[in-house]
């Protein structure tokens, strides 16, 4: 009589600054729920400027390690069944958090939105947002080579959209903690005291269009797509204060455990 095996589940998480709240908020979840893994293997893979850092969950428990290697050998060692990216995310923040220049606002197309925009302010067109997203992603040649690295595998392929933005009142806590931010603070001659932001009206527009871009790429690349997790926002689609990250621009350890969740139940591991 022959007897059926069942495939076992690999899951490998890809990112970047991002993943962390991916990466410890997976490490919550299996802590306080260590049967919601069972027998899946899962890898969290960090994309650092000069390695790969890579933090595994499975039967032998929690491993971590550095791969000075390519992300092509550590997928063939690795060999998933399922590839997870939550690539970038910060391209608005990056380029809509301080005020430097005139006011402006974008007009979301009825499908996404109101489209409502403050008077008296300079009008971005919605196609200019998505192209600069889409040459961000373009022409990363890291993004690409991790792509040309999955395609081989036969894996089910899914993307992640990056977190809401915080509002306003918990981006000026953390601005002086920010190198980034710091700097331009510093050229403008202001501090984060006193520096304009872009109101949150017009963040939280620019990241509906985001997720859009992120949603559309995904299908390009013959991959699913999973939004961020209902319910982590507040009632201005900011997220929500108990899933704000200790700076500007990244989420929580429980924003990630409950993605990490939902990814489980995508790739079909049954909550337990």
């Amino acid at each position: 009589m022959l007897i059926e095996r069942q495939m076992e589940t690999r899951i490998v998480v890809i990112g970047q600054s991002n993943a962390r709240a991916l990466r410890d908020g997976f490490e919550c979840l299996v802590r306080d729920r260590p049967k919601r893994l069972g027998t899946t293997e899962v890898t969290v893979v960090m994309k650092r400027p000069q390695d790969l850092a890579l933090s595994s969950w499975g039967p032998d428990g929690h491993q971590q390690r550095i791969a000075p290697q390519a992300m092509s050998e550590v997928l063939k060692q690795i060999s998933p069944t399922h590839v997870v990216l939550m690539w970038g995310g910060n391209q608005m923040n990056l380029r809509a958090m301080l005020a430097t220049g005139p006011p402006f606002d974008v007009v979301l197309p009825p499908a996404l939105g109101v489209a409502d925009y403050a008077p008296d302010s300079v009008l971005v067109p919605c196609a200019a947002v998505v192209a600069y997203v889409r040459n961000r992603f373009e022409a990363n040649a890291e993004l690409g080579d991790v792509l040309a690295a999955t395609r081989p595998l036969q894996a089910k392929c899914l993307f992640l959209g990056p977190p809401p933005p915080l509002p306003g009142t918990a981006v000026r806590e953390r601005l002086r903690d920010e190198a980034h931010f710091v700097g331009v603070m510093k050229k403008l001659g202001v501090d984060a005291a006193t520096v304009q932001l872009v109101p949150d009206t017009v963040r939280k527009k620019l990241w509906v269009l985001l997720i859009s871009t992120y949603q559309a790429f995904a299908a390009e690349q013959d991959s699913a797509f999973l939004p961020p997790p209902a319910g982590t926002t507040d009632a201005l689609g900011m997220l929500d204060q108990r899933f704000w990250g200790v700076d500007a621009t990244h989420a929580s350890a429980e924003y990630g455990m409950r993605y990490m969740d939902e990814v489980l139940s995508w790739a079909g591991v049954c909550s337990s």
